[in-house]
């Protein structure tokens, strides 16, 4: 067995995250959290389908709703 010293201890690398410390936490029920990390926040975390509870829907967002997308116009399309 190869001896470490203080300085490979302290290696974030080879460091074994403690308990709740990773990006994953599971809740005593078995649901699974992903932290946010950098610019990923809550709404980027993709969800699963949960089989009693149907296919994921995504909340209504702005962009449901064509009128908010569609640039508007003066009424003639032609260039």
């Amino acid at each position: 067995m190869k001896h470490r010293d203080a300085a490979d201890r302290a290696d974030p690398a080879t460091r074994k995250p403690a308990e709740g410390e990773g990006e994953v936490t599971v809740d005593k029920d078995g649901k699974v959290h992903q932290k946010g990390h950098g610019n990923m926040d809550e709404t980027m975390i993709p969800q699963k389908p949960e089989p009693d509870r149907g296919p994921y829907q995504p909340p209504p967002g702005h962009l449901d709703n064509p009128k908010d997308v569609e640039p508007r116009s003066g009424g003639d399309l032609s260039a």
